[in-house]
């Protein structure tokens, strides 16, 4: 859909996490009484199913637009989903965009879950 508000396209698909974990320790007690080390590591890898869209928002004719992407998927995690929202300008070249995004797994019969947000700069060039 396109018109003067800007656009959505409906996303669907697959997304994979190989993630390596190691964890060190050691324990230094006097006179060696309580010296212990040790270490514990784990691999895995994930597969989720995801479902999702991604456009932008214009800000009148102009030219400042409001980009977002929002996603949610299952699978070998209990849940994920990854969102961006943020503010972007076009050129006659292209276009830049900052904005912050986000990621997050929920693994339900894990002890940890994971989640990374960052702000991201882009450029896009168009011929």
């Amino acid at each position: 859909m396109r018109d003067t508000w800007g656009h959505v396209d409906l996303l669907a698909g697959f997304r994979y996490l190989g993630l390596d974990a190691e964890l060190k320790w050691a324990i230094a007690g006097s006179h060696d009484l309580l010296d212990r080390a040790g270490e514990a590591s784990s691999d895995q890898e994930l597969w989720d199913g995801l479902v999702g869209v991604n456009g932008q928002v214009r800000f009148g004719d102009g030219a400042w637009f409001m980009p977002y992407y929002l996603d949610v998927g299952a699978g070998s995690s209990n849940w994920t989903w990854q969102g961006l929202v943020g503010v972007g300008y076009r050129f006659g070249w292209g276009e830049t965009t900052l904005a912050l995004r986000s990621l997050s797994y929920d693994f339900d019969d894990k002890d940890a879950n994971l989640r990374f947000t960052v702000p991201a700069l882009g450029v896009t060039f168009r011929c």
